[in-house]
């Protein structure tokens, strides 16, 4: 619906002591910030929208996702509406996926991905979890992999204030779908610190080679999403609507609208068991064509 003898004691404490500095050097991973002003903002932002402690206590993040593409005649797409229910394990990062009306379905395990009746333009690990890192991105800057640069300023279309700039990128793929090369520039309200926009490249190799860019091309952007209304849930504040343009917001490519959140909603393992008319998605994050 749109909707892990001899000596039992010593044995013990190795394995409690070991459990511990496990928990520890997930929990106490940091990223990587240029300077103290830049963790500072960031900081604030992510107490603007709910904290650290609610994400990190919650096990699940579906949401229903509804995609509008205005150009989807041109890019010659059998439709311009994407519609999903997708549903994330934040404790392990795997997902599935409903899309009703191609009648579609997408798992990722954590290893491979799979599908049953896709006819989505994107490639499925790269859509896997595509508009949950969208969402999701005030708190994913805190991941062990990230890098966030100088404490900056910027204007975004259609708005008179100055905005706080970061730009994030990334030692190392953060997650299926995405690349090292993949970067984020984040617009952070002064005011409130609400993240209103980010700026985004993408450079997953097999897209780019779908869309037919040179190959000496690394990513494609940057494009520019804009969130239009916030909403907040189980103490967590989230994007509602927002739309993606270009940069200096000459041309709209797609509005989106995000409801029916929920941070509890139970992961259902038994789509994590791959049916026997699923297809495995075999397109790769390096690009395949041959640099001239």
């Amino acid at each position: 619906m749109i909707r892990l003898l001899r000596f039992p004691k010593l044995i013990s404490a190795v394995l409690l002591l070991s459990s511990v500095i496990v928990f520890d050097s997930v929990t106490l991973a940091q990223p990587q910030y240029a300077s103290a002003k830049t963790k500072e903002v960031i900081d604030k932002m992510i107490i603007a929208h709910g904290g650290m402690q609610k994400w990190r206590e919650a096990k699940t993040l579906s949401f229903d996702n509804i995609f509008f593409n205005p150009l989807a005649g041109q890019m010659q797409w059998p439709s311009p509406w994407w519609v999903s229910h997708e549903v994330v394990d934040l404790k392990n990062r795997r997902a599935y996926h409903d899309w009703p009306l191609d009648q579609a379905q997408l798992a990722y395990d954590g290893e491979k991905v799979w599908t049953i009746g896709w006819k989505i333009a994107n490639m499925p690990k790269f859509a896997a979890m595509f508009f949950f890192y969208f969402v999701s991105l005030p708190w994913l800057t805190q991941d062990a992999n990230v890098r966030l640069g100088e404490l900056d300023k910027g204007k975004l279309p259609g708005f008179a204030k100055d905005y706080f700039t970061v730009a994030m990128g990334f030692t190392a793929a953060p997650t299926i779908g995405k690349t090292a090369n993949d970067s984020y520039k984040l617009y952070i309200d002064p005011d409130t610190y609400l993240l209103q926009a980010y700026e985004y490249s993408l450079g997953f190799g097999a897209l780019l080679d779908a869309m037919g860019l040179p190959a000496d091309q690394e990513v494609f952007g940057p494009l520019l999403r804009i969130h239009d209304r916030f909403i907040t849930v189980g103490g967590l504040t989230v994007p509602a609507e927002m739309h993606t343009m270009a940069p200096d917001g000459s041309q709209t490519y797609g509005h989106h609208i995000v409801f029916n959140y929920s941070f509890n909603e139970a992961f259902d393992e038994a789509r994590m068991k791959m049916p026997a008319a699923a297809v495995i998605d075999q397109s790769r994050p390096e690009r395949q064509q041959t640099r001239k």
